[in-house]
């Protein structure tokens, strides 16, 4: 059976793995915090992506007890750690804005008007 291919969402998790590692549920909890307004998921596909990360080696997961259960926690490996753009952030903040490189802004018919 083949790995189901990565997505997006697969990209947005390891990004949080690479923060620190997760359980399915707070790796959910997180994106809800973080990305809940902007980019809506189900939270049955959002327990998904850890395995699927692991399938493809990007993650690897570990059983921990949490009081008198057992949890999976999921923690990012070498191969999936140059997969992240965890470096993305600070790229894109190093490039100021103005309205000469904001494409919306430099168009005629969409730039905003003086008033």
């Amino acid at each position: 059976m083949s790995t189901p291919p990565l997505t997006a969402t697969s990209y947005a998790v390891l990004g949080l793995l690479a923060i620190k590692p997760w359980s399915s549920y707070e790796l959910t909890q997180q994106m809800d915090r973080s990305l809940g307004r902007v980019w809506p998921r189900a939270v049955s596909k959002l327990y998904e992506e850890p395995k699927k990360l692991a399938a493809h080696g990007l993650a690897r997961s570990a059983a921990e007890r949490n009081g008198r259960r057992t949890r999976t926690v999921y923690a990012i490996t070498q191969k999936g750690a140059p997969r992240c753009a965890i470096g993305w952030p600070s790229r894109a903040r190093a490039r100021r804005w103005s309205p000469s490189n904001c494409s919306r802004c430099s168009s005629p018919t969409t730039a905003p008007r003086p008033t």
